[in-house]
């Protein structure tokens, strides 16, 4: 019971993974660069050093008993200096895929995966020919480094196809660690068919060391600007494609071969058909609302399946909502400590932005 949970990142999902091994039992070490990283605060043991530090990240991977990361875009190089000294789960593999979209995407097909049409994009030609086949219009993404709508741009109209590669290529110099990873000749960008929604939902799986996993509830999703803003259950998605869904993850999972936790994020296009988006393997935003309204949180979950413990019941309460408070909305909090059923979880981050998310709500029933 006196493990060392090492977390890579310093995050809410560090923090929150951090509180949840505190009621375990638990000790965590937080590594991460922020000199305020709103982790720090939840840990018993703090390395603050750059993701290149060698040294530093060893002194931390031989102190912990198991490593895991809180967010994909973790430079590969780390990850690999960690794993030649500890266990790290997931491994840096799945953290390739997922920091990565070409590689991402290849690996859903391999996996007979469905995603929307896409094309990988290396220059301005190669983007106007795939433009010309897939037609418009179509989303224009990074290839790395993009999250919360940050390196995608919707292009509608000819103009847009310009603005829009020269935003992406033009911040390309300032991506640091990750830029300096990628090859001269893989992709800058993806391309993606756009797809008529009706619906958004998450699959977050669980698997343990000795093969066991388990699977919250589909989740229904809402975004705004590219930034997830409420997370329902029970997902208002037909049963026979939230199966389909399982299926997949399923799959996905075991083709990983992954210990820990992944998210995999799925669109339902209007006519029906279910599509993968992307994934993550790690705790996941619309998953947040498992700390007040599962019998196991997905962060307790993670920790159990990365320390090789049974894996806990994903039971849920009837009805659950999760609201992020992004932005300057958090200051808005007391009125949530008035009210019944919900449950505020600030991040105790020191400086609010505009897109920031500094906080939770999570309104439950149980009736």
């Amino acid at each position: 019971m006196s493990a060392l949970v090492g977390i890579v990142g310093g995050g809410q999902l560090a923090r929150l993974t951090s509180l949840a091994a505190t009621r375990l039992g638990l000790k965590t070490a937080i590594f991460a660069p922020e000199p305020l990283a709103p982790a720090f605060d939840a840990a018993q043991v703090i390395f603050r050093a750059e993701y290149n530090d060698e040294k530093e990240l060893r002194r931390f991977a031989k102190r912990c008993d198991v490593v895991t990361c809180e967010f994909e875009n973790i430079p590969l190089a780390t990850l690999h200096s960690i794993e030649r000294q500890t266990p790290l789960y997931p491994s840096a593999r799945a953290f390739a895929y997922a920091q990565n979209r070409v590689a991402e995407k290849s690996f859903f097909a391999k996996c007979e995966t469905a995603t929307s049409a896409w094309r990988a994009i290396s220059s301005k030609k190669n983007l106007d020919e795939a433009l010309e086949e897939l037609g418009r219009p179509a989303l224009l993404k990074s290839n790395r480094g993009g999250y919360d709508g940050k390196g995608q741009f919707m292009l509608n109209e000819a103009e847009q196809t310009e603005q829009a590669w020269q935003s992406l290529t033009g911040g390309q110099a300032q991506r640091g660690q990750a830029l300096a990873e990628q090859d001269a000749e893989e992709a800058i960008a993806v391309l993606e068919q756009y797809i008529d929604l009706q619906s958004e939902f998450s699959i977050i799986a669980a698997r343990s060391s000795n093969g066991e996993m388990a699977f919250f509830p589909a989740t229904e999703n809402f975004h705004a600007d590219g930034i997830l803003r409420e997370s329902r259950i029970p997902a208002s998605i037909e049963p026979k494609i939230v199966a389909r869904a399982q299926q997949w993850t399923s799959r996905i999972v075991e083709s990983l071969d992954l210990i820990g936790l992944l998210a995999v994020e799925f669109f339902v296009a209007r006519d029906g058909e279910l599509l993968v988006n992307e994934m993550a393997p790690r705790p996941h935003n619309s998953g947040h609302w498992t700390i007040d309204a599962a019998t196991t949180s997905q962060f307790e979950q993670l920790l159990r399946a990365i320390l090789g413990w049974p894996l806990g019941s994903t039971c849920s309460c009837k009805r659950a909502r999760m609201i992020n408070l992004i932005g300057e909305s958090w200051r808005d909090y007391p009125k949530y400590l008035s009210m019944p059923d919900a449950s505020l979880h600030l991040y105790a981050k020191r400086e609010t932005r505009k897109g920031r998310k500094m906080g939770h709500v999570t309104f439950r029933s149980f009736s």
